[in-house]
Order: C-alpha cells, then structure tokens, then sequence
C-alpha cells in the first residue's frame, strides 16, 4: 500500500482538542504539555472555535486506557499516532525498566521531543519515532527495542476513526504481525459501531471534514458484527471495556 503523509498531516490538529481537555484534569503532565505545546504552536483557543469543545469522554477514555495497560503487568508499550499524549512520559517515570515507543508524524514526533525536553530529560526509556502507523517498516524498526520474550502492548487512541477501511485493514496487519511475533494485546477505541445519527453528531463529522479532508461517517462500521468479522480475518478476537460516552476494546491473536 503506497503511503502518502501529506494525506495524513491534515488529521494532525484532532489531536489538539484532547490535549486540551486532558490539561483540565489531574493526567500527570497533561496541563505541563498543553502550556509548552500553546508556546511552540501559537495555539489560540479563540481561534479554535468549536474545535476545542471541553468533553469529559477524553479524560475518561485516557484513563481506562492507563487501567487497561496497567491491569495487564506489559512493560513494552507501543503507542501509534501518540500525539501529545503524555501516557510515555508517566509510564516510564513510574518504571524504569518499561520500555515505551511512541511513533507519529515527523512534525508532531519532533515537537513532541523539543516539549518533553523543555520540561525536563527524557526518560531513558521513552523512544519517540518519526514514522506513520501504516507503514510496515516503520513497526518494525521501533520493535527492535523490545526484548523478544516478553509480549508488548499496543495502542491507538483516536486514529482508527479517521482512516479508510482499506488504511484500517493495513494498520491492524501490522498490528497482527508484531502481536504473533511478541505475543501481548492491541488496546484500542478505534473499533466501535456507528453511532446513532443526530444533528450534533453531523455537524460535528461535517467540521471534522472541513479539516481532515476525511469523511468519517462512511468509515465507520455498521455493528459489533462487522467488527467481528473484520478482525476475524486477521485471526484477531476482542474484549469489551466500556466508559462514561464510548467503548476501549482489547484486541488479540485468535490462539
């Protein structure tokens, strides 16, 4: 599958809304990135309009995502399309001996590096690539800091949502590859049925759009089933973990 990262820099700016509402909760560094990342971006919430809606499902999702990681005893983390996410940073200050990738586009990959550098050293253990998720080379690569007898986690918070089926089919191959090679879980939002159809909601795809360029309500799967039968076809099964406005699965090999 040819990549093109022009395609993919437009969906970069979704990822401002929930570094700005995680900055309004108690997410260890969340408020500390958000003020150094307004510095570097001249970001203005005026500007941002309806763009930066406060909603508590963020916070939520985020830290049901820290329950999930953290329940499962993983140490080898993998975050895809991390965006200013800070779950790297705390991870690896809280376990010297987890080993933490977090790949993104080159612009957001080295404003994220200057940002935890302002804030202080970067731990160790915390490795942040320039890269896209849909790219095989890109996996393998990062995966080269894993030890091979341990299994690894992977997330996703928020991409699937925006990609193509054919862009999703790739991103959960390579996915499949590293989870039968390490073993471990895919830990993800990014599978969830169309919801139903409001006035809100089309507006909100219909702005989403305007800055994307992708239309994510003909990306969307039908029910539980089609997501069924689309990961069967990867051998992959799922689990279920719902919150407050949404559902986190936890993808793994079919064994």
């Amino acid at each position: 599958m040819k990549i093109n990262n022009k395609s993919f820099q437009r969906i970069i700016p979704t990822n401002i809304r929930p570094a700005y509402y995680r900055a309004q909760t108690d997410i260890p560094y969340a408020q500390e990135i958000w003020q150094t990342l307004i510095k570097i971006k001249n970001i203005s919430l005026d500007n941002l309009g309806s763009f930066i809606q406060a909603q508590p499902k963020y916070a939520e999702r985020y830290k049901l995502i820290d329950e999930i990681l953290n329940e499962s005893g993983i140490t080898q983390v993998i975050e895809l399309a991390s965006g200013w996410s800070t779950r790297g940073l705390s991870f690896c200050k809280s376990n010297c001996k987890a080993v933490y990738i977090e790949i993104d586009l080159p612009d957001v990959a080295k404003n994220k590096s200057d940002i935890l550098k302002q804030m202080g050293e970067i731990p160790q253990n915390l490795h942040i690539f320039e890269g896209n998720a849909l790219c095989e080379q890109d996996f393998t690569n990062a995966s080269n800091y894993f030890n091979p007898n341990k299994p690894i986690a992977v997330i996703t918070e928020g991409l699937l949502g925006y990609l193509t089926f054919k862009e999703k089919e790739q991103i959960t191959r390579n996915v499949q590859k590293l989870l039968t090679k390490f073993k471990g879980i895919w830990i993800t939002n990014g599978f969830k049925p169309s919801p139903n159809k409001t006035e809100e909601l089309t507006q909100r795809y219909k702005f989403s759009k305007s800055i994307t360029g992708r239309d994510r309500q003909i990306n969307e799967f039908k029910d539980n089933e089609h997501i069924i039968s689309f990961l069967a076809k990867f051998n992959m099964i799922c689990d279920y973990h719902s919150f407050n406005g949404g559902e986190v699965k936890i993808v793994k090999i079919n064994e």
